[in-house]
Order: C-alpha cells, then sequence, then structure tokens
C-alpha cells in the first residue's frame, strides 16, 4: 500500500488568479508490475474578483509498472469525475441577498472571466493517460515526475505536469 499527501498553489494562467490544491492519493500493489488507486484533489481560492471557489476532482487508475534497479516507469488509463460547474457559483453570488458585500468589477473583461471560468467548468466524467518515473537515489529519497493527459466528456483538454519529493 502507497499513501500520498500532498499541496501547492495552482496557476492555470497569466490572466487568472491562483488557487490553492491539495492531493491525497492510496495505491495498492497487488504485484511488482501491477497497482490500482484512487486520487482526491481540492482547488480552492478566489476564482476572479466575483467568485470564491472549491473544486474537487476524483480519479480511479490501474498502473502497469516497468521496473528497474531504484527506477520506475509506469503507464496507466484513468478515469475521473469533477463535480464543479462555476455556473452555479456565479448564479449563487448574483442572486444572493447581502448586495452590500458585492466586490468592484472584474481585473479586465468579461473575456477574462470567462476564460477563466472554463478552466473550471468540467463537471462529469474524464478518460486520459497518465506516464510516470520514479528514481530512488537513496534507501529513503527519491524524485518522481508525472504526466497526466484527461479529456472531459464536457470538451476540455487537460495536460498536467507534476514533479515530486519521495519519502520511504
Amino acid at each position: 500500500i502507497s499513501v500520498g499527501v500532498g499541496g501547492g498553489v495552482y496557476k492555470p494562467s497569466h490572466d487568472c488568479d491562483c488557487l490553492g490544491v491539495w492531493q491525497g492519493q492510496l495505491e495498492y500493489y497487488y504485484s511488482k508490475w501491477v497497482s490500482a488507486g484512487i486520487d482526491v484533489h481540492f482547488f480552492g481560492g478566489d476564482l476572479d474578483s466575483d467568485v470564491m471557489v472549491l473544486y474537487q476532482r476524483y480519479r480511479m487508475d490501474v498502473r502497469g509498472h516497468f521496473q528497474y534497479k531504484s527506477f520506475d516507469v509506469f503507464l496507466s488509463p484513468v478515469l475521473g469525475l469533477e463535480t464543479t460547474d462555476i455556473d452555479e457559483f456565479r448564479d449563487e453570488w448574483d442572486n444572493r441577498d447581502d448586495e452590500w458585500w458585492r466586490p468592484g468589477h472584474a481585473k479586465d473583461s468579461v473575456k477574462y472571466l470567462e476564460d477563466c471560468e472554463k478552466l473550471f467548468s468540467l463537471d462529469g466524467f474524464s478518460g486520459g493517460v497518465e506516464l510516470g518515473v520514479g528514481w530512488r537515489f537513496t534507501r529513503l529519497f527519491g524524485v518522481t515526475g508525472d504526466f497526466l493527459y484527461e479529456y472531459n466528456f464536457s470538451g476540455a483538454h487537460l495536460l498536467t505536469l507534476s514533479p515530486g519529493f519521495a519519502f520511504s
């Protein structure tokens, strides 16, 4: 069994605000060649001047591992579920009762809001492929790298590159 936790900052583009990211992962090794697992990602923060968001992603994977001495390379199909639609947040914000706290205008324009909103308007299922590598350079420490491509059935393509540091 392998358990992982992580955190960081996600800045999807130069025009959009940063979000905090928290991740948890659980992986079970059926053999030294095959593992399966689940992970949960939470993105939270101010998406723009109107919306604070908590966005959740859940994924399942089955990985084929190719090991050689202190190196491990894996390839995996990935199924995901996204649970946040920004339109719901916008409607809730625009129809609230406490108008006294309404912030000013958006930073740039309506286009700015629409572009940033599209990055987190995934609501439904996604499928993809993940390729990763790990190298244990001492008995206790290692480094990892991960490339993930996903297609969300709402029409969005997602590419994630994740470097990491491992402690065993």
